[in-house]
């Protein structure tokens, strides 16, 4: 399966989970884990003050599962 997070200006991050994984709350969050310190990199402007995204942020995830 790949993850893509994106916003209105672009893909922010992908992640590709391994064939046969079970996508769980811990697998969900280091996902996540690896999203804020790819936000914090490529679009520190997303970033308020290192606390946490701005609430004006909206960005999306797409899931794409191979059939």
């Amino acid at each position: 399966m790949l993850m893509v997070f994106f916003d209105c200006h672009g893909i922010v991050h992908h992640e590709f989970a391994p064939e046969g994984k079970t996508v769980n709350a811990a697998f969900y969050v280091e996902v996540l884990k690896c999203l804020r310190d790819r936000v914090r990199r490529v679009r520190p402007e997303l970033w308020e003050g290192g606390d946490g995204f701005s609430t004006t942020t909206m960005l999306r995830v797409l899931c794409i599962n191979r059939a």
